[in-house]
């Protein structure tokens, strides 16, 4: 088979990597999403290149940003250990601190370094040039890689995909330890790089160069890398926690994903998808699980075709698939989520270089073949610039998010939060108020949230001197909001405001009964017993306020004291 010279491959890769990076060029006005905002802007421990060695020596753990609030709402996870990415974080905040724009360039940069790296691989597998910049066009514009490069959060994904693919091609251009070093270096980016060694063997199967008896021991030195990796992050990590799923549920769970999948790489589910994994879903036969058993077995049917035709090229990539998002099997200990997109990112160059090597084996129905990847690779292209405009920000994301999947609570929630702290208070509690409704376990705490955005929404109608909105808004708060003495001291601070004392007085008298410890109601309740004259009430106000708030004695001390004074004057003297 042909292969182009030198020249004429740079060019080919100079163009994969400029597609690659124009394909995502609309996402460099895009802010932080969601997750991405705790790990780039809330992360100490990457402000500090000091702590770059700390990284290798310990994992960490990440909680969904917006979303876990004083423990309320807890979601299980994963303990990461992925020390390279944590210093490319690192070295990216001292360059570009907290402006989005250079850590979604370094994810396009990245990107385009894989679909180049994919390229040369694919080169060294197939022998032919023309097929390998085919399937890389494919695999470039796949709508199902776009979210972990729209999504910062997802770097690790794409660092460990560049690296697995150098590695890969390194290994079939029989540059054994180079591969080994690189190998090394995706294992600590992502922990599904320990499934490389698995891809090294298909290859010394399935598509051996020479007879050489030793091949089968080539892989070899890459399975006890992994296993000398998995015990590290063990240490530094804890171990990764294993599903809860039983035999036949794991089963069942395992042919719905691979269905989902294999309808993904062809048509998306929607703008921004999420998939919820719900206890109990795959312990009966439902019509998804029984249509996703048809799924697996033409799967199964295809491979043992490929098999006894000899079309191992075929086969490997086919199972390339599978072998790649078999991680993602081990459901039922992560909370709200079943899979993701992102997991097929390096997957779907399976099938992408499984087309273009049939359409380019072709000769007879090359043509049109070439015509229906032409076209399927402009869909596939504008679907993935499209998705760029749903990670505007967290909550455009979320929206569309929820739009696919109401029932996705956490993001319910996190939107919720998103829009309270955007001062959309009105729409934050219509979401509180959904969640609520459809998570009666939550419904308590749902409430007290509202009542909180309802609070900050009087607080902020009180400062543009709205009183009888702001009023109604506390009104609202009340019943709701667990801190209800608060509620009630700026209830009256706007009837003082409003010069209705007795209102005011009546306000802060039930905020001190709600909390007796209201430093700010004693305060609030002294200035205006002594605007009224009444400086001996006042005094005994005062002299409370200062016993819960000792530090803040300097500001009252000197009215204090003039109070006194006052009261020593007026007492009446002793004959």
């Amino acid at each position: 088979m042909r292969r182009f010279g030198p020249p004429s491959r740079i060019l080919l890769v100079s163009a994969l990597f400029l597609l690659s990076c124009l394909q995502y060029a609309n996402s460099l006005g895009n802010d932080f999403v969601w997750d991405a905002e705790g790990v780039f802007l809330e992360d100490p421990s990457i402000r500090d290149l000091s702590n770059i060695p700390s990284f290798f020596a310990k994992g960490y753990r990440l909680a969904p940003h917006g979303v876990i609030a004083g423990g309320t709402v807890e979601r299980s996870g994963l303990t990461y250990y992925r020390p390279l990415v944590k210093t490319l974080h690192a070295i990216e905040f001292h360059f570009l601190g907290t402006a989005p724009a250079g850590y979604k360039l370094a994810n396009i940069l990245l990107n385009g370094c894989v679909v180049a790296a994919a390229f040369l691989f694919l080169e060294a597998v197939t022998g032919s040039t023309f097929a390998a910049f085919l399937a890389s066009v494919l695999y470039a514009v796949n709508p199902s890689r776009a979210e972990a490069v729209y999504w910062t959060y997802s770097d690790s994904v794409i660092l460990a995909a560049l690296f697995s693919l150098l590695s890969l091609f390194l290994y079939r251009k029989k540059k054994y330890v180079p591969a080994l070093a690189v190998f090394a270096f995706a294992l600590l980016s992502h922990e599904t790089a320990v499934l490389l060694p698995l891809v090294c063997i298909l290859l010394e199967y399935l598509l051996p160069e020479g007879e050489s008896r030793q091949g089968y021991l080539r892989p070899l030195p890459f399975v006890l890398l992994a296993c000398v990796y998995l015990v590290v992050r063990r240490g530094a990590a804890g171990p990764v926690p294993l599903t809860q799923l039983d035999a036949l549920s794991l089963f069942n769970a395992g042919a719905v994903i691979v269905k989902k999948y294999l309808k993904l790489l062809l048509v998306p589910d929607g703008p921004v998808t999420v998939y919820r994994y719900r206890s109990g879903a795959f312990e009966s036969l439902t019509p998804e699980i029984a249509v996703s058993y048809a799924v697996l077995g033409g799967f199964a049917l295809l491979g043992g075709f490929l098999w006894r035709a000899k079309k191992r090229e075929y086969l490997f990539w086919l199972l390339w698939f599978f072998v790649l998002i078999s991680f993602t099997f081990n459901v039922g200990n992560f909370g709200d989520y079943l899979l993701a997109e992102k997991n097929l990112y390096l997957a779907c160059l399976g099938p992408c270089a499984a087309a273009a090597r049939f359409a380019v084996s072709r000769r007879r129905t090359g043509a049109a073949t070439l015509l229906v990847l032409a076209a399927f690779a402009v869909y596939h292209s504008a679907e993935t610039f499209r998705r760029g405009f749903y990670w505007k920000d967290t909550v455009t994301y979320l929206e569309q998010a929820l739009s696919f999947s109401p029932d996705f609570s956490l993001g319910r929630i996190a939107l919720a939060n998103k829009l309270a702290s955007g001062g959309e208070y009105d729409r934050a509690a219509a979401e509180y108020a959904r969640v609520a409704g459809s998570r009666p376990e939550l419904a308590g705490y749902m409430k007290k949230l509202m009542g909180e955005a309802y609070f900050n929404k009087g607080n902020e109608l009180a400062s543009q001197g709205r009183y009888g909105q702001a009023l109604a808004e506390y009104d609202k708060a009340l019943p709701l909001k667990e801190d209800v003495s608060s509620v009630y001291n700026n209830v009256g601070n706007v009837h003082y405001v409003l010069d209705d004392q007795k209102g005011a007085a009546a306000a802060w008298e039930k905020a001190l009964r709600a909390d007796p410890s209201n430093a700010e109601a004693c305060y609030n309740m002294a200035m205006a017993l002594e605007k009224e004259g009444r400086i001996v009430d006042a005094l005994v106000y005062y002299q409370r306020f200062l016993s819960l708030a000792p530090a803040r004695a300097p500001e009252v001390s000197d009215r204090v004291e003039g109070i006194r004074k006052r009261a020593r004057e007026r007492a009446p003297r002793k004959g």
